[in-house]
């Protein structure tokens, strides 16, 4: 027999009793696409070149 309860919406496992917040929390994910990769002539270390939403970013 579980102890716990299960929330429909998100599926977190909840004490009994235990209200779920996940309506009431608002997480924002920036979203990320390679553009492209490279690869640095002088140390031969691949490059991604990233965009998040309107910008983008370069990760070594």
């Amino acid at each position: 027999m579980a102890y716990y309860n299960v929330c429909p919406d998100c599926g977190a496992h909840l004490d009994p009793g235990e209200p779920c917040d996940c309506k009431d929390r608002v997480e924002e994910k920036p979203k990320m696409s390679v553009l492209h990769t490279e690869v640095e002539q002088h140390t031969g270390q691949l490059r991604m070149i990233l965009r998040r939403e309107n910008e983008a970013i370069t990760v070594v």
